[in-house]
């Protein structure tokens, strides 16, 4: 199976519940991590589009018979702190109804 390039396209393919779970997963880190709070964007600003990128792990271990040590730190970006203020659209599928335009 090849990966999808859209949201769209990741909700209705063969492994739409896999995508879908992996998708709900990264969004109850950024909420459980507080990476953003939804507010109108100021006169002027040009919010960052927010995309989801879609990829499959590969079992390449296995595959050469590599002996591996891993951990996994799915959020380690989100603990970042910014300088400035950073405006983004709400990510497909996961807007807030109530506030849309944030």
């Amino acid at each position: 199976d090849d990966e999808p390039t859209t949201y769209a396209e990741a909700v209705i393919g063969l492994d739409s519940k896999k995508w879908l779970k992996a998708m709900r997963s990264e969004m109850e880190s950024m909420y459980t991590n507080q990476v953003w709070t939804l507010v109108d964007p100021p006169e002027g600003a040009k919010p960052i589009r927010c995309k989801w990128v879609f990829k499959k792990k590969t079992d390449m271990d296995a595959y050469y018979d590599y002996e591996i040590w891993q951990i996994d730190v799915k959020t380690v970006f989100l603990n970042g702190n910014l300088l400035e203020d950073m405006y983004m659209t709400q990510p497909e599928g996961f807007v807030d109804p109530h506030s849309a335009g944030k």
